[in-house]
């Protein structure tokens, strides 16, 4: 993938770009996706995609080993850690840690206690489990 630049103009979009580049030194986080898009970089779609599907796989391989772990699986879960290591030689600035792994899975073990009627709300929206009630009285 070859990435080039396109001749910068004034625009609105250089704007934000350069407030973007000047806030990310002064050190405001701001995600590598916002910087590429306000970039002067002629083929950001392409940029774009990659980082979705490093993410998309970086989520999969997190619920592959918490599902695992969920189940007992021992073999399941040594499966997960394999292809996580693999993951994380090869993008390292993206590492999935072994916290990042407990709270995923003490994260859905709560959503699972929190279920209410096969629905999990958090205690602050359980207010539209109200919506559904008519479907399961008779």
């Amino acid at each position: 993938m070859e990435i080039t630049e396109q001749p910068m103009q004034v625009t609105f979009q250089n704007s934000h770009f350069q407030q973007a580049l000047e806030m990310r030194k002064a050190g405001v986080r701001i995600n590598d996706a916002t910087m590429v898009r306000y970039s002067n970089l002629s083929d950001k779609s392409t940029v774009v995609q990659h980082d979705r599907a490093l993410q998309a796989r970086r989520s999969a391989l997190v619920k592959q080993f918490a599902m695992a772990a969920m189940a007992g699986d021992e073999e399941g879960k040594s499966e997960a850690r394999e292809a996580i290591a693999s993951f994380n030689e090869k993008n390292p600035n993206r590492r999935i840690q072994a916290i990042q792994l407990a709270q995923s899975v003490h994260q859905r073990e709560k959503r699972i206690r929190g279920a209410k009627e096969g629905v999990y709300l958090p205690s602050k929206r359980r207010d539209s489990m109200e919506a559904g009630r008519f479907a399961n009285e008779q």
